[in-house]
């Protein structure tokens, strides 16, 4: 089963992302948080297979999120979708993570929800 945290300020888009993932997944099990903060707080209790996040978020962005998440020699290898509608940051290369932009088309989300909750089994 598989289980993925949402950090996302916009309830909208959690709204977007769960049903999104619940129509591929639909045993997932999904937590959503508000900002990064609260992001590696739940990621010291729980086990994800996935992380998905927004890159700019009162409260603690995403992007830093991200770096502090790649500078821990055990967090780094968790996989991690970037979703913003700014552009691509400019981030260390990694297998592990991966940027969407929400203005792409809402395929290319879910191809890669898919490919990385694939690479996790």
């Amino acid at each position: 089963m598989h289980k993925i945290l949402i950090i996302e300020d916009s309830m909208m888009t959690v709204m977007f992302l769960r049903r999104t993932i619940q129509e591929l997944f639909p045993n997932a099990i999904i937590v959503s948080v508000k900002d990064g903060k609260e992001g590696f707080s739940a990621l010291k209790t729980q086990a994800f297979n996935l992380i998905i996040t927004d890159m700019e978020m009162s409260g603690g962005g995403g992007l830093e999120f991200v770096l502090k998440m790649q500078s821990n020699s055990i967090l780094k290898k968790k996989k991690i979708i970037i979703y913003s509608a700014k552009d691509k940051p400019d981030l260390p290369n990694s297998p592990n993570v991966a940027f969407v932009s929400k203005l792409e088309n809402k395929q290319v989300l879910i191809d890669q929800i898919k490919k990385f909750l694939h690479e996790t089994k």
